[in-house]
């Protein structure tokens, strides 16, 4: 049976996790800092272990503490989805004008001015083929700690260059990159090389995820390229998503062999 805290993070999990990151801001327990770097990791959470690690020392305020500013009836509480993204996504790009965000307090009419940001890198072969050499260019290597292209945000993570298991965040688009966040260790993460990813065997492994995983009217893809140490090798996760958040995944090495595959499941609660 698996664990708990290996089961894959839904997008839902990880609103409920920025939502309960920015009320414990708004109360003072997290500084800015804190709160843009818990809020970065809760959008790149795999599994939901990965989501309590960054909610489970806060307090959840209760309904009567809340008042007008984060109550159901709030700007925040009725938002869409994806503008609820969106505006956690601009904590980390503020600085480089990805997105204009109104300062969120008092009232219902905060007011959200959202931009093409330039940290979106479509989950595609082909995207990820000029990723790979974009990143070549830039950092003159093809090592990595992770890959990861969200509709709402896209990350690499680079080796550093002083010899240990260390790296740094970048996110990407359009051939740029923004450094995110400090530079972490490695912890339980492996290097891999994206060299070794088969492109042709990644494209038709996206081929037959829009096809063959049973997700009605499917939307978009995203791509996590990542090695935890209980993994023999590298991972690509290819999951097809629709506006409903109904999903199906597949798992393949970098060779594109399947590892893991699940369609959607109607009957799934």
């Amino acid at each position: 049976m698996a664990l708990i805290g290996r089961k894959r993070a839904r997008m839902v999990d990880r609103d409920h996790a920025v939502e309960v990151i920015n009320a414990a801001y708004a109360e003072g327990q997290l500084t800015t800092e804190q709160r843009e770097d818990r809020v970065h990791r809760a959008l790149l959470a795999t599994h939901v272990g990965d989501l309590d690690q960054v909610t489970s020392d806060l307090q959840t305020a209760q309904p009567e503490e809340l008042g007008s500013e984060v109550a159901p009836t709030s700007w925040w509480g009725r938002t869409s989805r994806r503008t609820k993204v969106a505006v956690a996504g601009a904590l980390l790009v503020l600085a480089g004008g990805g997105l204009a965000v109104a300062e969120m307090g008092g009232d219902s009419d905060s007011v959200v001015e959202a931009q093409d940001p330039p940290y979106v890198v479509p989950a595609t072969a082909e995207a990820v083929e000029e990723l790979i050499a974009d990143q070549q260019e830039e950092f003159d290597t093809t090592k990595s700690y992770g890959v990861s292209l969200q509709a709402e945000l896209s990350t690499v993570a680079v080796p550093t260059d002083d010899g240990r298991a260390r790296y740094q965040q970048w996110t990407v688009g359009d051939g740029t990159f923004e450094a995110s966040g400090e530079v972490t260790g490695g912890g339980d993460q492996i290097e891999f090389d994206l060299a070794e990813v088969d492109i042709e065997a990644l494209e038709a492994s996206f081929d037959s995820a829009w096809t063959t995983l049973d997700v009605p009217d499917p939307t978009h893809a995203t791509l996590v390229i990542d090695h935890w140490e209980q993994y023999e090798e590298p991972r690509i996760t290819i999951n097809v998503t629709n506006e409903y958040d109904e999903h199906g995944y597949v798992v393949t090495d970098l060779a594109g062999r399947v590892i893991e595959r699940e369609p959607f499941d109607p009957t799934s609660p």
